[in-house]
């Protein structure tokens, strides 16, 4: 075998790795788009469906709510290097919390800056663009990565719900423009104008990012079902994503309103149908 035939193998392997990890982070953002204090639990049965799965590897303890996650410390660490930049972070608005207990509540609330905010708007941005990427190149046929299906409810489930909570949370409060434009008149607007503008953005980031998710979601079954007579665990992760799926579509209620927007515009409408056909699985 050539040198370069082998080099070839490696640089694919290398590159398969760089993607299975490029799209675990990103399901990993699409989990946690603000710290726990600021996220609802999963529903019951999707925890009872991720035990049941865990369970038949070993003997497992569950953390239901996902707690550890890319937040733990970045706040502070993000503080920190504005502040030896010689700037102060501004205390906001915190977002909206989706936790019913209230320590959560408190705890979360506490500190909020507009570090915060920043940090959360690039990650859904970049979530947002390894989504589009999957999406595109799925739709090519070139089906590389199967996302795992707990993950993939996970992450539907927490865009969806957060990006109609801050929708809600922002609603009368004026007209968006992106947070680039806000920045140019920053020293005019009040905290509550800069966390509004964050809030819209991240919202808006968000509620693409649960449409990609959906597409990918739907792609992803369509794929597995037309693989399931030659490779052996197809039909199983096929399974797993329909009962993953079904609970986190009824519980946020995407088959009929997808973050509260109008039932207007072709992927809107797509998006719908791809959640009732998931539904009816």
């Amino acid at each position: 075998m050539g040198r370069g035939v082998v080099h070839a193998k490696e640089f694919h392997k290398t590159l398969q790795t760089l993607e299975g990890n490029t799209v675990e982070l990103a399901m990993h953002i699409a989990e946690n788009p603000f710290p726990i204090h600021f996220l609802p639990s999963y529903p019951q049965s999707l925890i009872e469906l991720e035990r049941l799965r865990l369970a038949s590897i070993g003997p497992v303890t569950l953390n239901s709510d996902g707690q550890g996650s890319w937040w733990d410390g970045n706040s502070a660490m993000l503080k920190e290097s504005v502040q030896r930049g010689g700037l102060r972070p501004q205390p906001l608005q915190p977002p909206p919390s989706l936790k019913i207990d209230i320590s959560f509540r408190q705890t979360g609330s506490m500190m909020w800056t507009d570090c915060d905010y920043g940090a959360s708007l690039s990650a859904v941005k970049l979530l947002h663009k390894v989504l589009l990427c999957i999406a595109v190149e799925s739709n090519d046929g070139a089906l590389r990565t199967i996302i795992d299906p707990i993950a993939l409810a996970k992450g539907i489930f927490r865009c969806a719900e957060v990006a109609r909570a801050l929708k809600e949370q922002t609603k009368g409060e004026g007209i968006v423009t992106s947070h680039s434009q806000a920045n140019t008149k920053q020293q005019t607007l009040t905290s509550l104008e800069q966390a509004t503008h964050y809030k819209k953005e991240i919202g808006e980031h968000l509620k693409q990012c649960t449409e990609l998710l959906l597409i990918v979601a739907h792609i992803q079954m369509d794929f597995l079902a037309s693989v399931s007579s030659r490779q052996a665990d197809a039909t199983e992760k096929m399974f797993l994503l329909e009962r993953a799926l079904g609970p986190i579509i009824q519980a946020t209620q995407l088959d009929k309103d997808l973050q509260g927007v109008d039932g207007n515009g072709e992927k809107v409408n797509l998006c719908k149908a791809l959640a009732t056909k998931i539904l009816s699985k």
